[in-house]
């Protein structure tokens, strides 16, 4: 090989091996922040808050039981307040049968602002005229019960007029409400309770949905019910709970609360006409006395009051310790746990997907860089040898010239 040929060709070269050193460059930088994403997502599997189950003790509490006249009270020690001269006010929990709403343990889905609508403009055939103003705004529920767009061309019929009408069979929902409220269903905000509207008792009645008898009897059992709202407050109102029907038409009831949360699930509720509840009566002035060898309460003492409101008499009841679990309470937060549960698990599977796939991609990016790396030692060495040739090349010329 000519000297010319031998430096063009090592030229060439060079450049090649150039633009393979970009190319790792390159390379190394996407490698470097895949890296970087690896280490932000292991970051936040690490910071990830792990469920805790619920423990038996933390809803388990002494309760202290007694009879008197033959009514049967119970206690605990959250029912007991300290006041003036060693006394204590006792709210004493009687236990009476009748109608109630009690809690299951079992959970609801809740879907919150899709709001059905019912139209005001009806034409001849008796079918709801729709603009096409009102299909951009309407939503339809899909095979997999996800709430999505409507489709004009798919999810609509037409009259003889080219009118758009609401399909029969199909239930169409807005996500807004503005100005729009003759055109919705009354329902409670919009609320569906897996997959049924749910109302205020007030609506469910006026609408027909319960009669007037199911009603009272529901509002009763609302007002016996002894359930809490979650900042201890008493929920003893109807408009604290939403009803809605089953496919069989049974009432179940959830939490006005729950439904407006941000997750997707409720407690519910259910009606039982010949259920037990918990009447209080709060006790002032009370005397107690505990057994010294295990500090718990074996007599409480209860004033009885003349027509002065003076005490005139105290009446001894007995009472005997037991630890009771809050078995409502638990569940419910048993559910809670296994919804978290299921939330903290989808959340590491979508997470491990997610740097499963940057690491196959860094795998990739590591096969190219090593192919680069063969060329370039394969470069070195064509280089090392065209040097030697233009070292020979160069010296014959000096000799020739030379003489």
């Amino acid at each position: 090989m000519g000297l010319a040929a031998s430096q063009a060709r090592y030229l060439a070269l060079v450049a090649q091996q150039t633009n393979l050193q970009y190319q790792g460059q390159q390379i190394n930088q996407e490698r470097s922040v895949l890296a970087q994403q690896t280490a932000e997502l292991y970051s936040t599997l690490l910071g990830m808050d792990v469920p805790t189950p619920p423990s038996t003790k933390a809803y388990t509490k002494v309760q202290y039981q007694g009879v008197s006249g033959g009514v049967k009270y119970a206690f605990d020690t959250s029912d007991i307040v300290p006041c003036e001269n060693n006394m204590y006010t006792i709210t004493l929990n009687n236990t009476v049968y009748g109608s109630c709403i009690v809690e299951t343990a079992d959970t609801v889905t809740v879907r919150k602002d899709m709001k059905e609508i019912k139209g005001t403009t009806i034409n001849g055939d008796g079918k709801t005229i729709v603009t096409d103003a009102d299909i951009e705004n309407l939503y339809v529920i899909d095979a997999a019960g996800n709430c999505v767009k409507a489709n004009k061309n798919t999810d609509f019929d037409k009259d003889e007029d080219d009118n758009y009408v609401l399909r029969s069979g199909v239930k169409y929902f807005r996500k807004d409400d503005a100005g729009e409220e003759s055109r919705q269903i009354d329902a409670a905000g919009g609320i569906t309770v897996s997959g049924h509207d749910a109302y205020t008792l007030d609506q469910a009645r006026d609408l027909g949905k319960i009669t007037k008898e199911e009603y009272d009897g529901y509002v009763t059992g609302i007002i016996n019910a002894a359930i809490t709202k979650d900042n201890g407050e008493k929920t003893l109102d109807k408009d604290s709970f939403l009803i809605y029907l089953d496919d069989g038409g049974k009432a179940h009831f959830i939490l006005k609360d729950d439904a407006t949360k941000d997750k997707n699930q409720a407690h519910r509720y259910d009606y039982n006409p010949t259920g037990e509840y918990i009447k209080k009566e709060k006790k002032k002035d009370c005397q107690i006395e505990f057994d010294p060898s295990t500090g718990r309460i074996t007599n409480i003492k209860v004033p009885n009051r003349d027509a002065e409101g003076n005490i005139s008499s105290y009446t001894s009841i007995s009472v005997e310790a037991s630890e009771v679990t809050d078995t409502v309470a638990y569940d419910k937060a048993n559910a809670d746990y296994k919804y978290q549960q299921y939330l903290y698990d989808k959340e590491q599977q979508d997470i491990n997907a997610r740097i499963e796939i940057i690491q196959k991609e860094d795998r990739n990016l590591e096969l190219k860089l090593s192919r680069l790396d063969t060329q370039n030692k394969e470069i070195d060495t064509e280089l090392e040898a065209l040097k030697k040739v233009l070292e020979k090349n160069i010296d014959n010329s000096y000799k020739t010239f030379n003489g």
